[in-house]
């Protein structure tokens, strides 16, 4: 039985999981830089209004824990995206290559912290 279990753990995936290409390049170096309109495509609220968010929840205990986090503004842009996003746009493999971060939970914990504070 415990041989079984065992074989079962081992092979859990029928395929091999690739790890999720990423570059934070995009987020650093695009982002910050593109036009209004597409922000507001992307984000679904204006740069004003992403920054009064951001203000809004900077403060807040669980972006002051001692455990390394990714900064405010990218985990607010990661919830926001997600969602203003529908079906397959928001998948996190698509979020985390985008973003520039792991999609091995992290999405899931960032979208997490920002929905409990909002």
């Amino acid at each position: 039985m415990l041989d079984d279990l065992t074989l079962v753990i081992a092979y859990r995936y029928v395929q091999f999981n690739y790890p999720v290409p990423k570059s934070s390049q995009w987020f650093q170096d695009i982002w910050p830089n593109i036009d209004e309109k597409k922000f507001c495509i992307m984000m679904r609220v204006t740069r004003a209004q992403f920054t009064f968010i951001q203000n809004l929840i900077q403060d807040d205990p669980s972006f002051l824990t001692t455990q390394k986090q990714f900064l405010i503004s990218t985990q607010l842009a990661v919830a926001l995206y997600r969602l203003g996003s529908y079906g397959s746009g928001s998948s996190i493999p698509k979020v985390a290559t985008l973003f520039g971060i792991g999609d091995g939970g992290t999405i899931g914990r960032i979208s997490r912290r920002v929905f409990k504070v909002c």
